[in-house]
Formats: structure tokens, sequence, C-alpha cells
């Protein structure tokens, strides 16, 4: 999509947008990641709010924290020093964590099948794809959310939930304050419940819990 002249991704078709700690935890490669970044641009957020393709410093930011994380992951050391989180996982949870600034949407997101296909990548053994065994306070609370939409909708299917996950985030949290990054509650919900292939944006939840969302 383009707004007076300027490339933005299309949000309003509902695209999501993957930051690069989402693609990640998905098992994208740091190299691919790299050089999707330097052939293509990556999008965010300027230090005025201003949201669109990454300027030449931003970008360098960017590429700074995907070496940081290869670093980390091809040490094999790492594991033993006194803090063995990877970088990403040291900022999970901080509203400024700078791998959630940077992403693409669905429309303007590089190939990284063919990035990766057409590239030799040293790939680390470590495996940085993110696992993350959800809280018991968290599996409690979800599951009484899950509950609680059975009773307003009895012909649900919690194996294809309806919209997309960022839509039951935004009810969870309302709901039983289970405020987490979206790839944090990506996590913590695998086994839980899932969503149907190729979902969208919907108002669902905001349907159902309309008292959430006046």
């Amino acid at each position: 999509m383009k707004t007076g002249g300027r490339e933005i991704p299309d949000d309003e078709d509902g695209n999501p947008f993957k930051t690069i700690s989402q693609l990640v935890g998905c098992g994208t490669s740091i190299a691919t990641l790299a050089t999707a970044i330097e052939k293509d641009g990556v999008y965010t957020w300027d230090r005025f709010g201003r949201f669109g393709k990454a300027s030449d410093e931003d970008k360098a930011l960017a590429l700074d924290l995907l070496e940081a994380q290869y670093k980390w992951a091809s040490d094999p050391e790492a594991d033993r020093r006194e803090d063995p989180r990877s970088p990403m996982d040291q900022c999970e949870g901080d509203w400024t964590n700078p791998f959630e600034r940077f992403g693409w949407a669905a429309e303007v997101e590089p190939d990284f099948k063919n990035i990766c296909q057409t590239q030799v990548e040293d790939v680390p053994k470590k495996d940085l794809r993110v696992k993350r065994k959800a809280p018991d306070a968290f599996v409690g609370a979800f599951a009484r959310l899950l509950v609680e939409i059975a009773k307003r909708d009895p012909d649900i299917n919690i194996d294809e939930m309806p919209g997309i996950k960022a839509d039951l985030l935004a009810v969870a949290i309302k709901f039983d304050g289970l405020e987490h990054p979206l790839s944090t509650f990506d996590s913590y919900i695998e086994g839980l419940c899932k969503f149907k292939r190729g979902g969208r944006p919907s108002k669902y939840y905001m349907q159902l819990f309309p008292e959430y969302f006046k």
C-alpha cells in the first residue's frame, strides 16, 4: 500500500505485522533476516513515534541486534555465563524491547525462503526458536477465559479459534490481565488452543465481550 507516495504495510487489509522476535521464534535464521534487512529494508517506529521504513541508522541498529543474537547462539560457553539468556530473552517483557520494534507486514514481507535457499548460511547449533512454558497462573487464567468463551458461544471449537492470536490477546488482557508480548502469548497458548489456518483479524471477541470494548 502507498499513501502519499510512501510505502507502508497494508494493515487495513488485516496483514499481521511480524517482528524480528517473532520471526526468530518461528525459526527464521539470523542470516536470512540480516540479508532481508540489507536488501529490502525493514519497518519500524522512529524516535518520534512515526511508523515507516527504517532509516539507515535504524537499519544498522536492527542488524546490531541480530549480530548480538547470533554471537550468543554461536557461543558454546553462553549457557555457563552468569546470565545465560539470549539478548532477545533479556529484553522479553520490556515495553521498549528493541527486537519488537522492527519487522514487516505480510504485504511487504521479504521472501525469506528464497533468501535462505540462495545463500550459504552458518546456522548455530543452538535452537533459537522461542520455547517458553506457560506459568501455572497463566494456564489457570487462560482456561477460565476459554470456559467463558464457551459459555457465550457453545459452538466454539478451541482447535479452530476464530480470528488471529492478536484478537484473542486483546480480550485476554481485559479479561484477566494476561498482558504479554504477542510472541510470549503465542508460546504460552501452544497446546491450549489452535487457530484456523489463514485466519484473518476478526471482531468476534469484541462482539462476544462487548463490555470490554465500549
